[in-house]
Order: C-alpha cells, then sequence, then structure tokens
C-alpha cells in the first residue's frame, strides 16, 4: 500500500473518530464552538472557491486538496451530528424498556423503587425518584444537551448547558 493511501485512511478514521467522540466530551466540544467553528467555516469557503477556480483552470492538484479539505470538513461535522442523532435514538430505546420494568415494579410494589437494581439500571441513564408516584429519567445526549423524561408529563424534555 503507498503511503498516500495510508495517509487518507488514517487521516478518515481519526476524523470520524473524533467528530464521533466530540459531542460527548465537554471540553473538546466547547473549544470546537468558540475556536473551531470560524476556522473550519473558513476554510470549507476558501475550498470552495479554490475547488471553482479548479474546475475552470483544470488544475489537478487544487482540485485534489481542495476536495480532500472539503471531504474531510463535511466528514467531521455530519460525523458529529451522526453520533449524537444515535445516540439520542438509542438511549430513548432503552428508556421505553425501562419505563415499562418501572410500571411493572409500581403495579407489584404499590410505589417506584428507591434506586434500580442490577437488573434494571441502564448505563447512561440516570434515575431519579421524586415521589413515591413520580420518578425522572435522564440522559446525555451531547452537545451539552440532557434528556429528561418525567412519567407525570409523559414526555421528554431537552435542557442545554444554560438551562
Amino acid at each position: 500500500m503507498s503511503k498516500n493511501k495510508i495517509f487518507y485512511i488514517l487521516l478518515i478514521g481519526g476524523v470520524i473518530f473524533l467528530g464521533i467522540i466530540t459531542p460527548f466530551v465537554p471540553v473538546i466540544h466547547i473549544f470546537e464552538m468558540f475556536f473551531l467553528l470560524v476556522p473550519l467555516f473558513l476554510c470549507f469557503a476558501v475550498c470552495l472557491f479554490v475547488l471553482f477556480f479548479g474546475l475552470i483552470s483544470k488544475n489537478r492538484k487544487q482540485k485534489k486538496y481542495s476536495l480532500l479539505i472539503l471531504n474531510v470538513i463535511i466528514l467531521f461535522i455530519s460525523t458529529q451530528l451522526l453520533s449524537a442523532y444515535s445516540v439520542n435514538k438509542f438511549q430513548k430505546h432503552r428508556c421505553k424498556k425501562l419505563i415499562s420494568n418501572l410500571e411493572i415494579y409500581k403495579i407489584e410494589h404499590k410505589c417506584y423503587p428507591e434506586s434500580l437494581s442490577n437488573e434494571l439500571n441502564i448505563k447512561g441513564i440516570e434515575y431519579t425518584l421524586l415521589t413515591c408516584e413520580e420518578y425522572k429519567l435522564e440522559f446525555e445526549r451531547g452537545f451539552l444537551v440532557r434528556e429528561v423524561f418525567t412519567n407525570k408529563n409523559k414526555i421528554w424534555n431537552s435542557y442545554g448547558w444554560n438551562d
């Protein structure tokens, strides 16, 4: 395998890895929002400009590097969005099972449990008993956003970093 192919494989793999973890590591996400958003946008705009003129002038080298940078930026942003969306859907699906198990427990014991037993406990989902008749489920969706469910309202609410 040539050095270029290895470089591209490592570059794409690294971008995908960073895109997947960025929404869930607050320090990286904050750094990206405050320090990388404008440079990424400027780099994207310059690459589009160079690509456009590279297509007109038939300069293959400009076209090649512009396409590489555009693909990396698009892949980085789309991987982050896909990662956060997937975690949101996956955790809500897991919560549905937990909610049905909690309802069965309530029917049997007339009250929701103080804490979750090992068979009911799901990693990444926090359970809080508010009253004997009310509980709250909560998980991190990524991008500093929490999803909260209370059985009283039976709806999910999203809370950001400033809520």
